[in-house]
């Protein structure tokens, strides 16, 4: 029986799943069984019932160090542990421990070095896959992700070449072979299910094949619920934002002065604050939403800028306005700013920006035209080209 693992480390929320759900199922038409593991093994239940995974709990450390803004790839890794051997040397032996519970012949890693560690360790081949900004080329992992003083851009190298001694001396202990520099934790062979817009390493990849993203898309790869709109507004904006952020009562006035029928995903809200937000143009749920049919009536959707839903809204021909929470997030908000399809919104702008940048595309047309062409430009899932990439390792490992 061929086996293969799915490993995902680093991230959260459910939008990482649809593509991870796609190539479970390539592989499962292959004859393949695959295995998941996820730090959030929750979020991947439907998969149990579609026959898409055996899952399993990621060996992740949930304790994070708290550090400054990102400057370099390798301060991602570093916040989750990996500069510390002890912890590494946990986190690896966790996976080798699951690669042979597994009996795993090819790993396919998303945002999980630790698992590619562990695969080198064991002579399994392993293959990248997500959006542009968990796959960098391998001699981009040490590019500045955002612009900062000379002193901390030396400090942050420090930290790198502190992560790589760290890393040398995991694979001396187990007899491996050692790395030249951080980014030969990865694989060059990558599944990237994004767009050249959307790629923050766009113009240092060269010559990539773009894979698109899985479709149709929901807020959950799972069973989700039919979208109940309010009857009263002008239009239609859907958001979807973290319940713990702290602009989300802010934003939803916001979207609620907009005069449209607003519809808000919130995993986790608390009554008292869904109580707080909800009027008679603002629904909120809880509940994953079937949005495959939806986005594509919406005037605007809302959101902290996650690859899977913008590139579905983007896609839908749809604006977006991001209220980004984290690195990744921002990368994103930046290029569809560059692309002239939405607008970013950060809360030190104060409260006026969250009115304003919707106030600005509600109306300005041509973010809805820029949205428009990126979404003649490009379809979803090329299927062809997953399976051109995907066949020839499946033959080799099998």
């Amino acid at each position: 029986m061929k086996r293969a693992l799915i490993a995902r480390e680093l991230g959260d929320g459910y939008g990482h799943y649809p593509a991870l759900a796609f190539v479970a199922e390539r592989l499962r038409e292959r004859d393949w069984v695959t295995a998941l593991a996820t730090p959030n093994p929750a979020d991947a239940g439907s998969g149990i019932e579609h026959g898409l995974w055996e899952i399993y709990p990621a060996p992740v450390v949930r304790e994070r160090q708290r550090l400054a803004p990102a400057v370099l790839y390798s301060d991602l890794l570093i916040r989750a542990g990996y500069d510390d051997l002890s912890t590494l040397t946990e986190m690896v032996d966790g996976w080798i421990a699951l690669l042979r519970a597994t009996k795993t012949r090819l790993v396919f890693a998303e945002h999980a070095p630790a698992a590619v560690l562990a695969a080198h360790i064991q002579g399994v081949p392993a293959l990248t896959m997500g959006t542009g900004f968990v796959c960098p080329p391998a001699q981009h992992r040490l590019t500045v992700l955002r612009e900062v003083s000379p002193e901390s851009h030396e400090e942050a190298s420090r930290r790198a070449h502190r992560l790589l001694s760290t890393v040398r001396a995991l694979l001396v202990n187990a007899g491996a072979e050692p790395l030249a520099q951080i980014g030969d934790l990865f694989t060059n062979e990558s599944l990237l299910f994004t767009f050249p817009e959307l790629d923050p390493y766009l113009s240092a990849r060269g010559a990539a094949s773009y894979l698109g993203i899985p479709g149709p898309t929901r807020t959950r790869h799972r069973a989700s619920a039919t979208p109940q709109w309010p009857t009263d507004g002008i239009g239609r904006l859907f958001g979807y934002f973290r319940a713990d952020w702290p602009g989300l009562a802010v934003f939803a006035d916001s979207l609620a002065e907009s005069g449209h029928a607003c519809l808000l995903h919130v995993p986790g809200i608390s009554s008292q604050l869904q109580d707080r937000i909800a009027s008679a143009r603002v629904a909120v749920t809880r509940e994953p939403l079937e949005l495959s049919a939806e986005l594509a009536t919406c005037d605007v959707i809302a959101c902290h800028g996650g690859h899977g839903l913008t590139a579905t809204a983007l896609l839908a021909g749809c604006p977006v306005v991001i209220a980004p929470t984290h690195l990744e997030q921002r990368l994103t908000a930046e290029r569809v700013v560059n692309m002239g399809a939405g607008l970013a919104v950060h809360m030190e702008q104060g409260r006026d920006a969250y009115a304003s940048a919707l106030d600005a595309i509600l109306n300005n047309g041509s973010y809805t035209e820029r949205a428009c062409a990126f979404a003649e430009s490009h379809t979803v899932t090329k299927v062809e080209a997953v399976d051109a990439r995907l066949d020839p390792v499946l033959r080799s490992a099998g």
